[in-house]
């Protein structure tokens, strides 16, 4: 196949052949280093017969090391230095055609901008850069400033906009201003009221408390009731059995308490002559106790001769809460081993024979409240057995403890002076709680019709208040 024939524009840019000169000065012969692996004699004859066959070209046989002599005063194997380019003169200027010179960009073709002259020591006479020479010069059209011209900052605002913004400081006025509170006409003030119904209840319930009427009927007894159901727990219990009186009140509530639990303790005294043992549950229990039992002496049904450490013995107050209770409950002598005076009181007569809280024959809880009454039920019932369990309790803390009488883990319960008077009534003799029913009675019809009132006034005053504000709008 011919070979392709060179365009005219290409040859006219080929450069003649430039001889490389010779060097002047031989280099040393390389020394003969011996390598790290030498092959068989027979492969290398093999690889110099093949070698020595092949046409090498001319640029590639220049490159073989025995071609050049080197010098004996330089190193071995160092690169000869170029050759020195050719001048101008040996360079024939090239001829572009048409079609690369139309791809030429236009801004080449534009004259250079004229670069001043570094000889030029033009030196600046005003400005900041006075007296310095060779700096930039300044652009065309640059002209020194004048003082800028001053401009109000006063609102060009028209008088519809200064409307507008009165009426938004009017609103926001409005918010921040505070709105007086339109109150009713107070006929009388709270304080003048509070003493009214002071004086009320001082005049009706004070008044038939201190004059002892009873024209109140008290409540019938009931079959099968809550209360019959302690009356009849007590007459089962045997004649001298000792029985434990745990007092847990506060104080506060003793008036009720103790016309709820004289009439039934009267009545189990009169009736069995029990051996009593009394603990508290509460630090105040101790002193209640002994006013409870002082105060027998002169009750309706009178109690004599029952005295401290022969009938009856105080173990004073348990401490310890839940805890206390569960732990006399397991083992009352190791919980309480002295009475409230410090005595040894399980060697006693009335604790002869009580060694676990099974041994007594019969559990009373007087309690005001339902979280006590509670503890000595849940805590104190697994360890009584056979033991029967009466909690006597005031009105509020009686509610709760309905679902205990229900389930049997109470054997009966005498709640506030509804359930009193019933036991005054087995007793046959009026006491404390038939004292206390009319005032009590009174009292509760005076609260009732306070609360009517009350309400009948509060509707009439809203009922007003909505027409005043109709009115208004």
């Amino acid at each position: 196949m011919p070979a392709p024939e060179t365009p005219d524009w290409l040859s006219s840019l080929r450069s003649p052949e430039i001889q490389s000169p010779e060097p002047s000065v031989e280099a040393p012969a390389p020394e003969t280093l011996t390598p790290a692996f030498t092959e068989d004699s027979a492969a290398g004859a093999d690889s110099d017969a093949i070698f020595s066959s092949m046409q090498m070209p001319d640029w590639l046989t220049a490159l073989e090391p025995g071609s050049s002599a080197q010098p004996s005063g330089e190193p071995p194997n160092e690169v000869p230095p170029p050759s020195p380019a050719p001048t101008g003169d040996s360079l024939a200027p090239a001829e572009l055609p048409s079609w690369v010179q139309a791809m030429r960009p236009v801004e080449s073709a534009r004259p250079a901008p004229a670069v001043p002259s570094s000889d030029s020591s033009a030196m600046e006479n005003a400005g900041p850069l006075a007296g310095l020479e060779n700096v930039l010069p300044s652009g065309d059209g640059f002209r020194p400033t004048s003082k800028p011209k001053a401009y109000s900052i006063k609102l060009n605002a028209t008088s519809e906009h200064q409307t507008q913004a009165a009426l938004l400081d009017q609103i926001l006025a409005a918010e921040t201003a505070p709105i007086p509170m339109k109150s009713a006409s107070v006929i009388m003030s709270q304080r003048v009221l509070r003493w009214l119904v002071t004086a009320l209840v001082l005049f009706f319930v004070g008044g038939i408390l201190l004059a002892g009427t009873q024209y109140f009927v008290v409540p019938a007894r009931v079959p099968n009731d809550q209360t019959e159901m302690a009356l009849s727990t007590m007459e089962k219990i045997p004649a001298g059995a000792p029985v434990l009186v745990v007092f847990d009140y506060e104080p506060s509530l003793s008036g009720e308490m103790r016309a709820v639990a004289e009439p039934f303790i009267s009545r189990l005294i009169l009736l069995k002559h029990p051996r009593l043992t009394i603990l508290s549950s509460s630090p105040t229990g101790p002193a209640l106790a002994e006013s409870l039992m002082s105060g027998l002496q002169s009750a309706a049904l009178p109690i004599r001769g029952y005295q401290l450490g022969k009938q009856y013995v105080d173990l004073g107050y348990l401490p310890g809460g839940l805890a206390g209770v569960l732990d006399f409950a397991q083992n009352p002598a190791t919980a309480m081993p002295l009475g409230a005076d410090g005595s040894q009181v399980w060697q006693a007569a009335p604790l002869q024979g009580v060694t676990h809280f099974s041994d007594f024959a019969s559990i009373i809880i007087l309690t005001d409240s339902a979280e006590a009454g509670r503890v000595w039920i849940e805590q104190a019932g697994p360890w009584r057995g056979n033991a029967s369990l009466v909690i006597v309790s005031s009105s509020q803390a009686g509610p709760m403890f309905m679902p205990y009488v229900a389930s049997g883990q109470v054997n009966g319960l005498v709640n506030g002076l509804n359930d009193s008077s019933k036991t005054e009534q087995a007793n046959g003799q009026a006491g404390l709680a038939r004292q206390y029913w009319d005032a009590y009675s009174v009292g509760s019809l005076l609260a009732a019709a306070m609360i009517t009132l009350g309400g009948l006034w509060s509707l009439a005053s809203g009922f007003q208040a909505r027409r005043a504000v109709k009115e208004e709008s």
